[in-house]
């Protein structure tokens, strides 16, 4: 019992510390890219590189050398990875300025922790090898289960009670005890492996490629579940965690001796679940907060455990073990190259993780018999058609009628393909049908002028009217009235806009129009901002309020969002201004690190990936980059507008933290001139040393004032550092 006990827990405890230092080494490279959803998908890229290293040298030495000399050389190896240990970031790498994101994060990753990863990684395979038992396949199981129970623990135990230094070193003494538990089974198991016996069955390159597409599909659709969960919220590890614990938790159940639920049932699962998450990506004009992490983390693990259940199936003889360990993590790394790579190269919009939600489909349906393929083709069709003319009949009919509307355009397409689940082939070509009436008839409204996109995100122009409103003209006669606007998207969120009609083309819209509290801060303290740095630069409206006799520094993560916003064909507010203007392209926090101390007289923070909060821009740590950047008279503009996290908490305890006080101010449209105009609810916050600071805004009654209990001491589930920030707690409905 001891004997099969010692290799279950180094196999458990090696997993656990690999999917313990992805989150740590994740969180050390975030900061310096923006903190975007994008960082998580080329670190996951980068992890399933070095996972097949891992596997591909174990498989070579586990084929091809004696049992004694695999201990020995595996020893040699677990050693020299303790060279780079504890993780950190390489010194003397720099920031990422002029690198390509995805080689900048390959050098820093392969830096901190490459070799030890890599090692860990083998260790599993080589101790599966070694096994003494008579089936080694459920140790495949064990190491799954260490992965899901180290995911789970480091957003709720390691990341709340230990500094990111502290975690790094403990991570380095569980490394050595698990390399000398590996070490010990090695060396004292009795039973020899060494190359496959001449009986162990050929392998068929078909199955091969069986084993590789059944790991392709589940490991690409995770990581775009990720990034879809994450361009909306933001980009943590709790976020990062959920879809990839859903994905090995399928791993856990696929592999186990037994099997509670059948793979029929999981397929069913998946079919409700799919449609379910198709439906929500053009029905709904935003996404709930439940639907991001309830919905596509279920779908993430019924396909999971329906195309896992096949790979187990599919496991060859044990001496083969290696090598179909070596192939599923081929099909882990393509899956990472294709939403990492390949699908921003190749696909304008977030078009990857759709895909392989209708790719699972047509791989669940695999063995479905080969005939009716006509009307499988006509269920599709119709499915098209019936979609297509729901939709056209939810947009005739009046908003105020919502349930009605949403019963057309959704439930009743969702209905008709679910019906067709008995049929998988024909339920998966009706899917197809289904997730295409969404690309052509869901999602943004208007004409689009410019799409493109980035390591950073989906950029997109559109133009389109605003709303139209009834104006009584000199008759007296009521006659509708709108003006056309042109809008910056990144993702599903506008970044800024700009009317059209000339008469309005200069005045700010959206967040920062004239009537809120942007306007009344300019209109107040405006003459007193010789020097304003502002972090993320979107359609450049801010540029609005500048005179000539200022500075604007805006400080801009990606290239292009600079491109768009000085090309006066596009937005007119960067090349109108009068202001002497600077553009740095970069990492917000990093850039104003660099400032002199006290340089600016107005710092402004308003950068998001769509609508996700880069973290690192509210963190106790970079309030005290703002703050020696601040002349002692600045001021700090926060802006809080989120659709799923409520930042006013967080704000509320940074300024208790720092003894600063503030005031928050809510803005609607209230006014017919205000909707015209393009105005957006929007929630800010603005911050200063002390009240003299704010001068006649600190006596403005009708604003919050920060910090809410001056008082007492921040409240520390709320007080974001850089080693701690817990989304988790400030999560909203919506």
């Amino acid at each position: 019992m001891a004997r099969r006990l010692a290799p279950a827990l180094a196999v458990f405890a090696g997993a656990a510390l690999i999917f313990l230092a992805e989150p740590l080494a994740a969180k050390l490279v975030l900061p310096r890219l923006g903190g975007g959803p994008s960082v998580w998908t080329g670190c996951m890229l980068f992890f399933q590189a070095l996972l097949l290293a891992g596997y591909g040298y174990a498989h070579l030495l586990g084929t091809r050398s004696s049992r004694r000399v695999q201990v020995v050389v595996h020893a040699v190896v677990l050693v020299a990875g303790l060279a780079v240990l504890p993780i950190a970031l390489p010194r003397g790498l720099g920031d990422p300025g002029g690198w390509p994101p995805l080689a900048w994060l390959a050098a820093a990753l392969g830096g901190a922790l490459a070799l030890p990863f890599a090692a860990l990684a083998g260790t599993g395979l080589l101790l599966q090898r070694w096994y003494e038992g008579d089936d080694p396949y459920p140790l495949y199981a064990a190491s799954n289960l260490g992965s899901l129970a180290a995911l789970l623990a480091y957003p709720v135990l390691v990341e709340p009670a230990l500094p990111v230094t502290t975690q790094a070193k403990a991570w380095t003494w569980l490394y050595v005890a698990t390399a000398t538990l590996a070490v010990a089974y090695g060396a004292t198991a009795h039973r020899k492996t060494t190359s496959p016996p001449p009986s162990a069955p050929r392998i068929a390159w078909s199955q091969r490629l069986r084993w590789l597409v059944l790991a392709f599909v589940p490991s690409s659709l995770v990581l775009g579940a990720t990034q879809h969960m994450t361009t909306d919220v933001t980009s943590v590890p709790f976020l990062w965690v959920v879809p990839l614990a859903a994905y090995l938790g399928s791993f856990v159940v696929a592999f186990s001796r037994r099997r509670l639920v059948s793979p029929r049932a999981w397929q069913i699962v998946f079919a409700v679940t799919a449609v379910a998450a198709a439906t929500s990506m053009w029905a709904l004009a935003r996404a709930y907060a439940a639907t991001l992490l309830v919905l596509h983390p279920v779908l993430v693990f019924a396909a999971g455990c329906a195309c896992h259940g096949r790979l187990a199936d599919l496991r060859p003889a044990p001496a083969r073990l290696t090598e179909f360990y070596l192939w599923i993590a081929v099909g882990g790394l393509l899956g990472g190259v294709f939403n990492a790579v390949i699908a921003p190269a190749v696909f304008p919009v977030l078009l990857e993780y759709p895909l392989m939600i209708v790719a699972a489909a047509f791989l669940l349906s695999e063995g479905d018999p080969k005939r009716s393929w006509r009307l499988d083709l006509l269920a599709a069709a119709a499915i098209l058609v019936f979609a297509i003319v729901a939709q056209r009949y939810a947009e005739r009919m009046d908003w105020s009628q919502r349930n009605q509307v949403l019963f057309v355009q959704a439930v009743l397409p969702c209905a008709a393909v679910l019906f067709l689940v008995g049929r998988p082939r024909r339920f998966a070509m009706a899917l197809a049908a289904l997730i295409a009436v969404g690309g052509f008839w869901g999602g943004i409204r208007g004409e689009t002028l410019v799409r493109s996109r980035t390591f950073y995100g989906v950029h997109r122009v559109v133009e389109r009217s605003g709303p139209t409103l009834a104006a009584e003209g000199d008759d007296g006669a009521s006659r509708p009235v709108s003006v056309r606007f042109r809008i910056l998207y990144n993702g599903t969120t506008r970044h800024g806009s700009q009317a059209l009609d000339p008469t309005l083309r200069n005045l700010p819209t959206s967040y920062y129009h004239r009537s809120g509290i942007v306007g009344r801060l300019f209109d107040v303290l405006g003459a007193r901002f010789e020097r304003i740095g502002v972090i993320g630069l979107g359609a450049g409206t801010l540029a609005a309020y500048a005179h000539e006799t200022q500075s604007m520094t805006f400080y801009e993560l990606d290239p292009e969002v600079v491109r768009i916003a000085r090309d006066p064909s596009l937005f007119t507010y960067v090349s109108h201004s009068k202001a002497r203007m600077a553009f740095v392209t970069g990492d917000g926090r990093l850039g104003i690190a660099k400032a002199p101390p006290g340089h600016f007289d107005l710092i402004v923070v308003d950068a998001f990936s769509s609508d996700a909060i880069p973290v690192h821009l509210l963190t106790k740590e970079a309030m005290a980059l703002y703050l020696r950047a601040l002349s002692p008279e600045g001021v700090l503009l926060l802006n809080l507008t989120n659709n799923h996290v409520d930042l006013l908490p967080i704000v509320d305890a940074l300024a208790a933290d720092a003894h600063l006080t503030g005031i928050v101010g809510e803005d609607a449209p209230q006014t017919f001139q205000q909707m015209l105009e393009g105005m957006d609810g929007a929630r800010w916050a603005i911050l200063g040393r002390d009240t003299a600071a704010l001068g006649p805004l600190a006596d403005d009654d009708t604003r919050l004032k920060l910090p809410v209990n001056p008082s007492r001491a921040p409240d520390r589930r709320y007080l974001w550092t850089d080693d701690y920030a817990s989304v988790f707690t400030v999560l909203t409905p919506r």
